[in-house]
């Protein structure tokens, strides 16, 4: 150490005195006792720094984890939360409706629902291998399957359903010649494939208000119940339509006709003159049946309309429905 530079003494110990040492018992005194824990009191507390306010805790710490380890938070416990394992309900739900589709798509009537529950396995196959994709689920294998069995049942039954709705549209045709092939007359029978059979009778005229009457007879000689819903009754004189002023209906058709039961229908048409010689009519016997064709010669007529110049075979779009 050099000369210039004295060792720290205490107050009023010159150099080279010996420090003072404990008082004669040879122990030195106690020190303070330590504060107690908790919070420092009002009297203990120091002072906060200038420009500063103290600030106290709005809300108790969380207690410790149990055991001392550190948690996830939210976790019951403190613990992380258990694995849920793989998300392989979806990839297994596609695989299902896609069996389920390719069953039902060869059914002509059940066509419908495979092509709905195939479109469902296509989409929940699709999904089921994204989940794949990002590792949450290991079914995709399972997911694939859903969607080629899903795609190739929807496709199927795309095919047949557009049968189906063909069929179920599908008018029922006229099967004889006479209303289809050539125009009936007064007294020809027109029969349908389901075994409907309809004839009008040879028009009366009434001379006093210048109409005629003209009855429709519908027999019903098939095996099943005939639908007369929505019958309709068309006239024409020289190829132009008939107004609905113009046409009566004596009374309704029955909604229903059982096999082997039978129905007239009276229907007034009022002419434009006097002179017209030929009616020509288009009726059908409902919704779901097609239109035949009469052409009527009128008692007392004039020179009309010719009876073979197909007038009547304009196609129903109008008149007087039952």
């Amino acid at each position: 150490m050099s000369a210039d530079r004295q060792p720290n003494l205490p107050p009023g110990l010159a150099p080279g005195q010996p420090r003072p040492g404990p008082p004669h018992g040879g122990t030195p005194p106690p020190f303070p006792p330590a504060p107690a824990a908790g919070p420092q009191s009002a009297a203990t507390a120091l002072p906060p720094p200038g420009g500063f306010a103290a600030v106290s805790p709005q809300r108790p710490l969380p207690p410790p984890a149990p055991g001392g380890w550190g948690g996830h938070p939210g976790a019951p416990g403190g613990w992380p939360p258990p694995y849920a394992g793989p998300r392989n309900a979806t990839g297994t739900a596609a695989l299902v409706l896609g069996v389920i589709a390719a069953t039902l798509c060869w059914t002509f009537v059940f066509s419908v629902l495979g092509l709905v529950l195939g479109v469902l396995a296509v989409i929940l196959g699709l999904i089921g291998t994204g989940r794949a994709r990002r590792g949450t689920a290991t079914n995709r294998g399972v997911a694939l399957g859903g969607v080629w069995t899903g795609a190739g049942a929807a496709a199927v039954s795309a095919v047949l359903t557009v049968l189906f709705v063909i069929w179920v549209t599908d008018p029922i045709v006229v099967e004889s010649e006479a209303g289809s092939a050539h125009l009936a007359g007064a007294g020809d029978e027109v029969v349908f494939e389901d075994g409907l059979v309809v004839s009008l009778a040879a028009p009366e005229r009434d001379a006093a208000d210048g109409t005629v009457t003209i009855t429709v007879r519908i027999a019903n000689e098939g095996g099943g119940e005939a639908d007369l819903d929505g019958a309709e009754f068309d006239a024409f004189v020289n190829e132009d339509r008939l107004g609905e002023g113009q046409l009566w209906r004596g009374a309704d058709w029955p909604a229903t006709l059982a096999s082997g039961a039978s129905a007239e229908v009276d229907y007034r048409v009022e002419l434009p003159t006097p002179e017209t010689a030929v009616v020509s009519v288009d009726f059908a016997p409902g919704d779901e049946y097609e239109f035949a064709f009469w052409d009527l010669d009128l008692p007392g007529g004039g020179s009309g309309g010719d009876p073979d110049d197909g007038s009547g075979d304009t196609g129903g779009s109008g008149g007087v429905e039952a």
